[in-house]
C-alpha cells in the first residue's frame, strides 16, 4: 500500500528494539521503505536524527507524532514544531495528540484516572507538556501553523467508536486531543 512511501519511525532506542523484536516474533517482513531511527527527542537533534537517516525536505511530509509531546519539556515540544516549519515545505502537516492540563480533568471521563495511572506507570518518562484547548489556534499560528482538525473525546467517539446502528463501541478518555495543522510558513 505504501509503494515508494519513504517512512520513518522515530522512537526511543530501547522502544524501537522491543518493537523489532516483536515484528520478528510475528514474522512481519519490514518494507524497504520503513527506516527505523532511534532518536532520543530531548537529546539528539532531529533534524540530525533523520538527515542520517535518509530523510530530505524536498516533498510535502506528513509528520505524524502521537504519544509523545506529553512526555517531553516545552523546549523539545518548541524545537519540534521548529524543526517541522524550517526544514519542511508550506502545505506540509503535523498529526499529533496532546494532554488537558491537570486543572482541566474534573468531570472529564477517565482523564484524572489516566493521568495518575501514566505518571506511576511510566516514572522515568514523566509527563511534562500539556496545552489547554483554548490556547490550540493561537499556540500553532505563533509557530507558523494553521489548525485543519481539532477532535475532542466526543468528536473522537463519534468519528471512531460509532457503530452503524449507532450506538457506542466505547468510550473516549477524555484527556487527550487529537489536531491535524499545516505548515503556513517556511522558516
Amino acid at each position: 500500500l505504501i509503494r515508494d512511501t519513504r517512512i520513518f519511525e522515530l522512537d526511543t532506542y530501547a522502544t524501537q528494539h522491543h518493537k523489532r523484536g516483536l515484528l520478528e516474533q510475528a514474522q512481519v517482513v519490514v518494507p524497504p521503505q520503513l527506516t527505523f531511527v532511534a532518536i532520543d527527542f530531548n537529546q539528539d537533534p532531529l533534524a540530525e536524527a533523520l538527515s542520517q537517516a535518509g530523510y530530505t525536505n524536498t516533498k510535502q511530509t506528513l509528520f505524524l507524532w502521537e504519544g509523545v509531546s506529553y512526555y517531553l519539556p516545552p523546549q523539545t515540544v518548541e524545537d519540534t514544531f521548529s524543526f517541522v516549519r524550517r526544514d519542511a515545505l508550506a502545505g506540509t502537516i503535523i498529526c499529533f495528540d496532546y494532554m488537558l492540563p491537570t486543572l482541566d480533568l474534573e468531570n472529564r471521563f477517565g482523564a484524572k484516572q489516566a493521568r495518575e495511572a501514566m505518571q506511576g506507570l511510566y516514572t522515568a518518562e514523566p509527563l511534562q507538556f500539556d496545552l489547554a484547548e483554548e490556547q490550540l489556534t493561537t499556540f500553532l499560528a505563533e509557530r507558523g501553523f494553521e489548525l485543519i482538525d481539532h477532535l475532542t473525546a466526543e468528536d473522537m467517539q463519534a468519528r471512531y467508536l460509532t457503530l452503524s446502528d449507532g450506538s457506542l463501541a466505547g468510550r473516549m478518555l477524555d484527556l487527550f486531543r487529537l489536531v491535524q495543522a499545516r505548515v503556513t510558513t517556511e522558516g
